[in-house]
C-alpha cells in the first residue's frame, strides 16, 4: 500500500496523497435553492492518531463516492481537495477541509486500527466556567437526573427542543438542550425505558450556548450525535466509575421530570390574572399581572424596530468603534466595530451580536390607546420571519435598518388577549411603559375574555371622536416619552387616555405632541365614522376638532416612465369614497407641517406654510408655486395634509397637521401612498389642476432610480468643517474613526492649508453660468478661446480620433506631457504664437489669434470676436501675467532694437498657505543685457528672439496660470514645493511639505458658497485634470530617473567578492534599478500584481464568476448633482469617478458581507478606462465550496441572458434596455466601435439555446430561448441573441452596465488572469543586462518607454489624483522571496562605501533566511512551510525577524 498521510500533515498545496480514515459521523446539507433538495453529503473523518476533519461531496459526486459513504465505515481517500474551512462553527479541524472531486479516488479499508468514535470529552467544569470556545464543538458525558417534557410549540420539527439536566462524576450539573431528531431519539427512550438505571448520555459534536452569561450545551443541527447507555467503552467505563463512586447502583427514581415552570396558555389567560381595562392602566397603582384584549391600530416608528443583543446571554449590546491599518497593503485605516454586553454577568468581553424585536405596538380598546412593547420571544408567534432574517434582508438590499419592514404590517389590526406585568418600576414612578409577557390570537380566549368581561372591541373599521363638549368635561394629561426597563430595551410611550382623541391640551403643546403621538396617529382610511361616544359637530364660530386615530402605513406609487401613467389616480387614498368635504383650520396649526386648505372642485387652492421649528428642504430644483386657496368647507383633509416641509430622515414618521379629518376627491384622485423607500420630499401639488401637468411635476422633483430596489448613496450632505468641501456621506466614513469633521478625500483630514482663489470678475463669472447664446458659445470652445490667450503651449499628443461620432467629447493626451515657452519674439519671417501675441503686432491682436487657433473655416461660425474682445480687456485688466508681457510690449514699442528678457520669477516670499495671488513686480521682472546672478534655477527666463522652445518646470507656481489663462484670470499661483502642511513652521518634520497630488485633490472640490471657474469649465477640464495628473506622474518620473545615478542593486554575495578582491568602488557594480514595481502602471507593476492574483488562484482554486462593472454616468446622484447647472456628466469626470468608487466599495461589501451570490473566499478587481474614459472594473470571485455553482444547473437562477417579458416585469425589461444590449452591429452597424474585419469581435448575435452549457474551451453557453421577446435600438429589433449575460438582482441594486459570467474550465483561468491584470494598452520592452556589463550601453529607456504608450484620459486623472486604488485583492497577498546562500538582493547607493553597506545587520538577512532561523528555535515555525509561514507569522521589517501573529486573512506567494 502506498504512503499514508497522517491528518496532521495534509499540505493545502500538494493534493496528491493518500489518507487513511473511519467515518465516524455523516449527514446531509440541502440546497440553498431547493430545501427538499440534496445539495451534498457532509462527514466527519477521523485518522488512526484520532485527529479528525470536515469532508464534503457535492451531488454531482454522489454516484461515484455514495456507496463509500457510510457512517462507522472505514475508508482509503486518495488526491481529494484541500480548501480552508470557513464555517463559523467547526465539528473537526479549523484550519482546513476536504472535498471529493473528479480526481479523488475512495476505497474500502479493512484494517482501521483506530478508536472507533475518536470522543474529545470536556468536563463539565470547564464548560460552566465558561472556558471554552463558542466556535468550537466539544463531547460531553454525563448522566441524566432530571429533564423536561418535549416543547413542539414551533411547527418546524427541527426547532421542537428537550431540556435535560445532566451530572458527571464529580457532581457537576450541567444543562443540555437537545433539539430536533436528537430530542425525539432521547423522548423514546425515556418513554420505553422508565426502568433502566442509570441513563447515561454521550453528546457528540456539542456546543456551547448562554442564558443571561450562564453557559450551557446544545447539540448542533443534524451535526451532533447523541448516545444514550450504548453498548460502548466509553459508557461502560463511566457506569462503573459511577457506581464505585456512589457504593450502590442508581434506581430510576433518581431520574425526575422537571416541573413545567410556564402555565398552559388557557390557565394563564382565564384564571391566573384578573382582567383590566387600558384606561386602567394609565396610572398604575400596585403591582400584579393584568389581561387586557386589544386590536392593534399600528406601530411606532420613532424607536427601531430591533435592538442589538448579545449572542451569549441576549441582553443588549453597545457598540464600539476602533480603527487599525488595513491588511490589504494599502496605507488606508480601516474601521472595527466590536460590541461588549451591558451585563455585567457575561463573561465574554468580544461577543458576537444578534438582531432581536423591540416593536412599539400601539393597542386599542374601547377605553384607550397604550404602547406595548412586543419582545422577540413573543414577536416569534406572530411574524414567520425572525428579527435577523429581516435584518439581513435590509441590510442586502441596501434598506435603511431604520425603516420598518413591509412584513411587520401583518400585525396591524389583530385582535389579541395580552399579559402585562405592572412592575413596581411602574408603581414608583407612575410609568404606564409595559412590556407584552404574553400574548395570543386564540380565537376562543379572545372571545371567552370578552363575554366574561362584557367589553367587546371595535371592528378595524372603528375609530374615536370626541366632540368640544366632551373635551370640556374630560381631563386630558399628556406624559412626555419614558423609557422601558423591561427586557434591556427602551420603550417611548405616550398616555392618551381617550383613544388619542383629546385635543384641547394637545395642541397648546405641539412640539410634545409631535413628539408623543407623530408616529402613531394618522388619517383613518374608512368610510363610517363610528365611535363609543356620540360626536357633537362643531359650531361654526369653534375651531375644528381634529380626528387622530391609529396611523396606517401608505406609499407613494411611482409610474414615471409611461404616458399611461400621467393621470392622478397613480395616486390615491385606500378605501375613502363618498365622505363629505369639509374645511380645515390653520389657526393652531404651530407644528412643523404644510397644510393645505380645500375648496370646491371649480375653485383654486392654497397652501399654507407653518414654519415653526422648521429646517426646511434645499432643493436644487425650482419651488413650487403656492396654490389658490378658500376655506368654505368643514374638517378637511386633502391626501397631501401630513406632508412635512422638513428635512426627510430615514424614520419615515409622518407628522401632525392641525386639523384633519376626510376628503372625498374626484374621480381618479384617490389612494395617496407612502413607499417607505422613497426618502424623498413630495413635491406638493394642486390634484384639482390639469391632470396630465402632475407627470411633469413629479419628474422634475423627483430623480431617482428606475429600479425600486437601487441603492440610493443620496446627495452631498456632508461638509468638511476644514476647508468646506462637500462629500457623499460614504466618503465621510472612509479612512479615520467616525466622528471627524475633515477628511482625506479634500484636505488630507486638515493637513492641506490652501488659500481661496479670487472670486472671477462678476460678467465673466456669468459666462460660466448663463445659457445664453454667448455663453453657449464660448463654453462649446472653451478649449480654443483658453489656447488663444494661453502663454505656453502642451508637449503631449492630443487624441483627437477618439471623439468622432456624436458620443460625449472626451480629452485624451498621449505621450510626454510637458509645457514650453517661446522667445518674446517670433523669429523673422515667422507668425506670432502663444505669448510672442501679447507682444507682437497687437493691432492685429485678435486676428492673429483666430489664425493661430480658430483657422479661417472656423471664424464665420465657431469663434466671436465679441467673446475674443472682452477676454483681452479682462485679462488686461486683471491678470498679473498679462500685465507683465504688456511692459514688454510697451519697451519694445519705445526702442526695437533693445535687447530685453523676461524672468518670470519662481520663488514666492509669503507664505502659500495664505497667499496665492502676487502682484506684477513679484511675478516678473525685465532683465536689460546680460543675466544677473540673481535668476535662480526655477526662474523662467524669456528671451528676446531665441528661435527655440524653453520648457517649464512642472514646480514653478506660474506653471498652470500660464497654460490657463481662463482659469486664472487674475495670474493667480498654482502648485509650489515651498506650501507647508497646516500648523506647520518647519520643514524638518516629516512630510512637512504639500505634495502636488493632494495640491489638485484640494482644488478640484465643490465647496460651499464659492463658484469655481475650474469646475465648471466643461472641457477645459476636462484637460486641466489630465494636465494636473501628468505633472503628478511627471514628478515622480523625475525623481525615479535621477535616483538611477545613485541606486544600484547586487546580491550580498558578489559585494563580499569585490571586497575581497579590493574594490571598494561600487559605483559601476550592480544593475540599475529601471522603472521599479512600486510605480503605479508601470510593466513590473502590472507582473506583481498578476503574479499575487494567480496565487489566489492557486490558494482557492480558479474563480467561479468574473463580472464586469461599468459607471454609469446617467445614475440619478450625478442627474441630481448636475440638476440646476448646464454641465453634463463627462464635464464632471471628478464626480463621476467618485461615485463610481462610492458604488464599486458598496458593490464589494455586498459580495463580500451582504452574500449575494453566497460566501466569497477571495475577490480581484482592477480599474479601467473605456476608449470613452468611463472607468470599468473587472472583478474576480473566488467563491466558498459550498456556493460554487459546480454544474449548469446552478447557472440560470445566478445569470440571464434573456429579455424579461415587457409586461410581466417592465421595471427589470427597462434596465436590460438600457443596460445589457449589444448593438445593433454587423450588417446594420458596420460602424459600430466592435466591427473588426466586418465581424463583432464580440461574436453577437449569439446564438438561441433552450439550456445551458459549457463548449468544448470551458465557456458557458449561457439560455436563450427564442422566446419572441425584443427591445429596439436605433430602429433595430433586437432579441436574446444581443443580451449581454447579467444578474437581476446587481441589476436592478446598481442600475449600470454588469456583466457576469461563470468560469470553471482551467483553460480560461490565463485569459481572465492576464485580461484583469492588463491594464491601459501599452508596448513596453524591458530589457535587463547582467551584472558585468557597462551601464551605459541601456538601450532602453523604460520612462520614455513609459509616456510614449500612455494615453490618460480626464476620468483616469481624477481616480489617480483622488488615489483610488487601480488593483483591489481581499485577502492580502506576501511575496516571499527565496534565492542560494548568499544571493539575497541588495540595494545601496553609488557612493556609499562598500564596509558600510556590508557592515549593516539588515544586508546579510532575508525574509528566508530568517525563516530558517524562526524553524530553529519555534516549534511550531517548523510545523508550517514556507507558503504557509505568513499565516501564523509577521515579518518585522525593522527588525528582519518572523514573530508570531494575530490570526489575520492573509496568503502568500512565492517569488523569487
Amino acid at each position: 500500500m502506498e504512503h499514508i498521510t497522517p491528518i496532521k500533515e495534509i499540505d493545502s498545496i500538494k493534493d496528491d496523497f493518500t489518507i487513511k480514515v473511519r467515518i465516524i459521523h455523516l449527514w446531509t446539507q440541502k440546497s440553498k435553492f431547493n430545501a427538499k433538495e440534496t445539495y451534498s453529503i457532509e462527514m466527519i473523518l477521523m485518522d488512526e492518531e484520532g485527529r479528525k476533519i470536515h469532508a464534503s461531496c457535492v451531488k454531482k459526486w454522489f454516484p461515484k463516492f455514495k456507496r463509500y459513504l457510510k457512517e462507522d465505515s472505514s475508508i482509503y481517500v486518495k488526491k481529494p481537495n484541500v480548501a480552508p474551512n470557513t464555517l463559523n462553527f467547526k465539528f473537526a479541524n479549523p484550519e482546513r477541509k476536504l472535498n471529493f472531486y473528479h480526481d479523488t479516488t475512495v476505497k474500502e479499508c479493512e484494517n482501521f486500527s483506530g478508536s472507533a468514535h475518536g470522543f474529545d470529552f470536556v468536563d463539565f467544569n470547564t464548560i460552566v466556567s465558561n472556558n471554552i470556545l463558542e466556535s468550537k464543538s466539544f463531547d460531553i458525558i454525563g448522566h441524566i437526573f432530571e429533564y423536561g417534557r418535549m416543547d413542539t410549540s414551533e411547527e418546524d420539527k427541527s426547532k421542537h427542543k428537550m431540556l435535560l439536566h445532566l451530572q458527571d462524576i464529580e457532581d457537576t450539573k450541567l444543562k443540555v438542550t437537545l433539539w430536533g431528531h436528537n430530542a425525539y431519539y432521547m423522548t423514546e427512550f425515556l418513554a420505553n425505558n422508565n426502568s433502566l438505571a442509570p441513563v447515561v448520555v454521550i453528546v457528540q459534536f456539542a456546543r456551547v450556548k448562554f442564558i443571561n452569561g450562564r453557559p450551557f450545551s446544545s447539540t448542533y443541527f443534524d451535526v451532533s450525535r447523541l448516545f444514550i447507555n450504548n453498548d460502548i467503552d466509553e459508557i461502560t467505563s463511566y457506569k462503573n466509575k459511577l457506581v464505585s463512586e456512589n457504593g450502590q447502583q442508581l434506581s430510576s427514581s433518581g431520574i425526575k421530570m422537571i416541573a413545567s415552570k410556564q402555565n398552559t396558555e388557557h390557565d394563564d389567560f382565564l384564571k391566573n390574572h384578573m382582567f383590566s381595562n387600558i384606561d386602567d392602566l394609565f396610572e398604575p397603582l400596585e403591582e400584579k399581572t393584568v389581561i387586557i384584549v386589544g386590536t392593534v391600530k399600528g406601530i411606532s416608528q420613532n424607536i427601531r424596530w430591533f435592538y442589538l443583543a448579545c449572542s451569549n446571554c441576549y441582553k443588549s449590546a453597545k457598540e464600539k468603534e476602533s480603527s487599525t491599518d488595513k491588511v490589504d497593503g494599502s496605507h488606508e485605516v480601516a474601521e472595527i466595530v466590536t460590541y461588549e454586553c451591558s451585563n455585567p454577568n457575561c463573561k465574554n468581553t468580544k461577543i458576537s451580536v444578534i438582531p432581536r424585536f423591540k416593536i412599539p405596538l400601539r393597542v386599542q380598546d374601547n377605553t384607550g390607546t397604550l404602547t406595548l412593547t412586543l419582545f422577540d420571544q413573543e414577536a416569534k408567534k406572530l411574524f414567520k420571519y425572525t428579527a435577523k432574517e429581516l435584518y439581513d434582508k435590509n441590510k442586502k438590499l441596501g434598506i435603511s435598518l431604520d425603516l420598518y419592514p413591509m412584513e411587520l404590517k401583518v400585525v396591524v389590526d389583530k385582535k389579541l388577549a395580552i399579559k402585562i406585568d405592572i412592575t413596581s418600576y411602574n408603581v414608583d414612578n407612575k410609568s404606564n411603559i409595559y412590556g407584552i409577557a404574553r400574548l395570543t390570537e386564540n380565537a376562543n380566549i379572545i372571545d371567552e375574555l370578552e363575554k366574561k368581561n362584557l367589553n367587546s372591541q371595535p371592528d378595524n373599521s372603528d375609530s374615536f371622536i370626541i366632540g368640544s363638549s366632551d373635551i370640556a368635561s374630560q381631563e386630558t394629561k399628556v406624559v412626555k416619552d419614558s423609557f422601558s426597563h423591561i427586557g434591556e430595551n427602551l420603550t417611548p410611550c405616550a398616555r392618551d387616555n381617550s383613544t388619542a382623541t383629546s385635543p384641547t391640551k394637545l395642541f397648546s403643546t405641539p412640539t410634545e405632541l409631535k413628539r408623543n403621538l407623530a408616529t402613531c396617529i394618522d388619517l383613518d382610511e374608512m368610510e363610517n365614522l363610528s365611535t363609543s361616544k356620540t360626536p357633537r359637530l362643531s359650531p361654526p364660530d369653534e375651531q375644528p376638532i381634529p380626528l387622530l386615530v391609529p396611523k396606517k402605513e401608505k406609499h407613494i406609487m411611482k409610474s414615471f416612465n409611461s404616458k399611461k401613467s400621467r393621470k392622478l389616480n397613480s395616486f390615491y387614498l385606500d378605501n375613502i369614497s363618498n365622505i363629505n368635504l369639509s374645511t380645515i383650520s390653520i389657526e393652531q396649526a404651530s407644528t412643523t407641517t404644510n397644510v393645505i386648505t380645500s375648496a370646491n372642485n371649480d375653485q383654486s387652492k392654497e397652501i399654507v406654510h407653518q414654519n415653526e421649528n422648521v429646517n426646511p428642504y434645499k432643493s436644487r430644483g425650482k419651488q413650487n408655486s403656492p396654490l389658490q386657496s378658500s376655506s368654505l368647507y368643514i374638517n378637511v383633509r386633502t391626501p397631501l395634509s401630513n406632508i412635512s416641509n422638513v428635512n426627510v430622515t430615514c424614520r419615515n414618521a409622518s407628522t401632525i397637521t392641525a386639523s384633519s379629518s376626510s376628503i372625498k376627491l374626484s374621480t381618479g384622485c384617490h389612494k395617496l401612498k407612502r413607499k417607505l423607500k422613497d426618502l424623498s420630499p413630495i413635491p406638493l401639488i394642486d390634484l384639482t389642476t390639469d391632470v396630465e401637468n402632475i407627470h411633469e411635476v413629479l419628474t422634475d422633483n423627483l430623480i431617482v432610480g428606475i429600479s425600486k430596489e437601487y441603492l440610493d448613496h443620496g446627495d452631498q450632505i456632508v461638509v468638511c468643517k476644514t476647508c468646506h468641501a462637500k462629500l457623499w456621506k460614504n466618503e465621510s466614513i472612509r479612512g479615520k474613526q467616525k466622528g471627524n469633521t475633515n477628511y482625506s478625500l479634500c484636505c488630507g483630514y486638515g493637513k492641506v492649508q490652501l488659500p481661496d482663489l479670487k472670486k472671477p470678475p462678476p460678467n465673466y463669472e456669468k459666462m460660466f453660468r448663463l445659457t445664453d447664446s454667448k455663453s453657449k458659445n464660448f463654453m462649446k470652445n472653451i478649449r480654443r478661446y483658453n489656447s488663444m490667450f494661453s502663454f505656453t503651449s502642451m508637449g503631449g499628443k492630443i487624441d483627437s480620433s477618439i471623439n468622432k461620432g456624436n458620443a460625449p467629447y472626451i480629452f485624451r493626451l498621449g505621450g510626454q506631457n510637458y509645457h514650453s515657452i517661446g522667445s518674446l519674439l517670433p523669429p523673422d519671417g515667422s507668425q506670432p504664437k502663444f505669448s510672442q501675441l501679447y507682444i507682437y503686432d497687437t493691432e492685429n491682436e485678435n486676428s492673429n489669434r483666430q489664425k493661430c487657433f480658430g483657422g479661417e473655416k472656423h471664424q464665420s461660425t465657431s469663434i466671436d470676436n465679441d467673446i475674443i474682445e472682452y477676454l483681452k480687456v479682462m485679462l488686461d485688466s486683471n491678470n498679473v501675467l498679462v500685465r507683465s508681457y504688456r511692459m514688454v510690449r510697451d519697451v519694445f514699442q519705445k526702442n526695437p532694437q533693445v535687447d530685453v528678457k523676461l524672468r518670470i520669477i519662481g520663488k514666492r516670499d509669503r507664505d502659500g498657505r495664505t497667499y496665492n495671488l502676487p502682484t506684477a513686480s513679484e511675478v516678473a521682472a525685465l532683465i536689460v543685457g546680460d543675466i544677473s546672478d540673481s535668476v535662480q534655477n526655477r526662474d523662467i527666463v524669456v528671451q528676446t528672439k531665441s528661435g527655440f522652445l524653453q520648457r517649464i518646470s512642472e514646480l514653478h507656481p506660474s506653471y498652470l496660470p500660464l497654460q490657463y489663462p481662463l482659469l486664472f484670470p487674475y495670474g493667480d499661483d498654482g502648485y509650489s514645493v515651498d506650501i507647508l502642511h497646516r500648523g506647520v513652521t518647519s520643514t524638518k518634520n516629516k512630510r512637512a511639505k504639500c505634495t502636488m497630488r493632494e495640491f489638485f485633490a484640494f482644488r478640484i472640490q465643490d465647496r460651499d458658497h464659492s463658484f469655481s471657474l475650474i469646475l465648471n469649465s466643461k472641457r477645459l477640464f476636462q484637460q486641466f485634470l489630465v494636465d494636473a495628473y501628468t505633472m503628478i506622474e511627471s514628478e515622480r518620473l523625475y525623481y525615479i530617473r535621477r535616483q538611477q545615478h545613485v541606486l544600484r542593486c547586487d546580491s550580498y554575495e558578489n559585494l563580499r567578492n569585490q571586497k575581497a578582491q579590493g574594490n571598494t568602488n561600487i559605483s559601476n557594480i550592480g544593475q540599475r534599478v529601471i522603472l521599479p514595481s512600486s510605480f503605479t502602471g508601470g510593466v513590473r507593476y502590472m507582473l506583481q500584481n498578476y503574479l499575487d492574483a494567480m496565487s489566489l488562484c492557486k490558494w482557492f482554486g480558479y474563480p467561479d464568476l468574473f463580472i464586469t462593472f461599468t459607471c454609469n454616468p446617467k445614475w440619478p446622484e450625478v442627474k441630481r448633482f448636475l440638476k440646476d447647472t448646464s454641465l453634463q456628466p463627462e464635464d464632471r469626470p471628478d464626480i463621476l469617478c467618485r461615485l463610481f468608487k462610492i458604488k464599486l466599495d458598496a458593490f464589494i461589501k455586498d459580495l463580500r458581507e451582504n452574500h449575494i451570490f453566497g460566501i466569497i473566499q477571495a475577490v480581484v478587481y482592477t480599474i479601467e478606462f473605456q476608449k470613452r474614459g468611463l472607468p470599468h472594473s473587472h472583478i474576480c470571485l473566488f467563491m466558498h465550496s459550498e456556493y460554487k455553482l459546480p454544474t449548469v444547473e446552478f447557472i440560470d437562477p445566478v445569470i440571464s441572458a434573456e429579455i424579461p417579458n415587457r409586461d410581466e416585469d417592465p421595471e427589470l425589461y427597462s434596465l436590460v434596455n438600457e443596460f445589457m444590449i449589444h448593438g445593433p452591429c454587423g450588417a446594420e452597424n458596420i460602424n459600430c466601435p466592435c466591427m473588426v474585419d466586418g465581424k463583432c469581435s464580440k461574436n453577437f448575435p449569439k446564438q438561441f439555446c433552450n439550456h445551458t452549457s459549457v463548449d468544448q474551451n470551458g465557456f458557458p453557453l449561457y439560455r436563450r430561448r427564442n422566446d419572441g421577446h425584443f427591445v429596439e435600438k436605433s430602429g433595430v429589433h433586437l432579441d436574446n441573441r444581443n443580451v449581454v449575460p447579467y444578474n437581476k438582482y446587481l441589476l436592478r441594486r446598481y442600475q449600470a452596465h454588469i456583466n457576469v459570467e461563470w468560469c470553471n474550465q482551467g483553460s480560461s483561468i490565463k485569459y481572465l488572469f492576464k485580461y484583469i491584470n492588463k491594464g491601459p494598452d501599452r508596448a513596453t520592452v524591458v530589457v535587463e543586462q547582467s551584472n558585468n556589463e557597462c551601464d551605459n550601453n541601456d538601450t532602453v529607456d523604460e520612462i520614455n518607454e513609459y509616456y510614449d504608450c500612455r494615453y490618460p484620459s480626464a476620468c483616469e486623472a481624477s481616480w489617480r489624483i483622488f488615489t483610488y486604488d487601480a488593483h483591489y485583492r481581499y485577502p492580502s497577498v506576501v511575496r516571499l522571496p527565496f534565492h542560494l546562500p548568499g544571493q539575497q538582493q541588495i540595494i545601496y547607493g553609488e557612493d556609499d562605501d562598500i564596509d558600510d553597506v556590508l557592515d549593516k545587520t539588515s544586508v546579510a538577512s532575508s525574509m528566508f533566511t530568517a525563516w530558517m532561523e524562526c524553524n530553529a528555535v519555534n516549534s511550531d515555525a517548523r510545523k508550517l512551510t514556507y507558503v504557509e509561514f505568513p499565516t501564523k507569522f509577521v515579518w518585522q521589517r525593522g527588525d528582519r525577524i518572523w514573530k508570531p501573529r494575530e490570526v489575520r486573512n492573509h496568503l502568500k506567494k512565492s517569488a523569487q
